[in-house]
């Protein structure tokens, strides 16, 4: 199994449920691979920008990062803000999750995938993945999903409050 994790999804859902927001990244993908072998892990997110995150945050948000980054197995793939308009707006990391999952499946570097994330906008990556015959489960929050991922993915599965343990950094 190859666990793709939406970084800021998974972290607005936790706001939203008032969970621990740092998270050991490894542990999740373990908890939620326990039927399957677990192969990648990817983590993706954008790198904080100190303008929008001020001091003591933003430097709490870089060793979080750095912790992500470290842990073995665990690829993090990060993308960056643009603070060109009113609010910052994430950039490259949809487009990179979403080519990691199609273009993993077709070059078979996996035969499930564990997308985890409320994010409709990675269904295309999700049929091209099930077109070369891979499962896709989706992991999401149950007061956050997407039914028209749902509706697409193989069987989606809720993510519990005991699958996101604090991490250690």
């Amino acid at each position: 199994m190859a666990v793709f994790i939406d970084g800021r999804n998974v972290h607005y859902g936790l706001v939203r449920l008032g969970w621990p927001r740092e998270y050991d990244v490894k542990r999740l993908a373990t908890a939620i691979s326990h039927h399957f072998r677990l192969g990648t892990v990817r983590y993706y997110n954008a790198t904080p920008l100190l303008r929008y995150t001020p001091e003591p945050e933003y430097g709490r948000q870089l060793r979080y990062y750095a912790h992500i980054e470290a842990q073995p197995g665990v690829l993090f793939r990060k993308g960056y803000l643009n603070d060109a308009g009113p609010k910052p707006v994430e950039k490259l990391v949809d487009v990179m999750l979403a080519l990691d999952l199609a273009l993993g499946a077709v070059r078979d570097e996996y035969d499930v995938a564990a997308l985890v994330s409320a994010d409709a906008d990675f269904a295309a990556a999700v049929v091209e993945a099930q077109l070369v015959g891979k499962r896709v489960i989706n992991f999401v929050f149950r007061n956050k999903r997407s039914f028209r991922l749902a509706d697409i993915c193989d069987e989606v599965r809720f993510l519990k409050r005991a699958h996101f343990i604090k991490a250690d950094c």
